[in-house]
């Protein structure tokens, strides 16, 4: 689930698998439609914070910001749009 902070616009994408190859194509097809942002804000999740993910946001030159387990009111947007 990506949430475009600024006009709140959701983006879901169905994933046959959560494997960090199949995160990162899925982002960069959104991304090629909506646009590639400057920063993203994620969960310290193996995905987002392997080589390969990193690797990717350099090239787009996408500045990652991860959020804490004790400051889940950082995805209180994207929770509200999946329940």
């Amino acid at each position: 689930m990506l949430v475009d902070y600024t006009t709140r616009y959701p983006k879901a994408v169905a994933l046959s698998g959560i494997s960090t190859e199949e995160v990162a194509e899925a982002l960069c097809s959104i991304y090629s439609r909506v646009g590639v942002p400057k920063q993203v804000v994620h969960d310290q999740g193996s995905q987002f914070m392997s080589e390969v993910m990193a690797e990717v946001s350099r090239l787009l030159s996408v500045q990652n910001l991860v959020s804490t387990l004790y400051q889940p009111d950082r995805y209180t947007m994207a929770r509200r749009r999946t329940c």
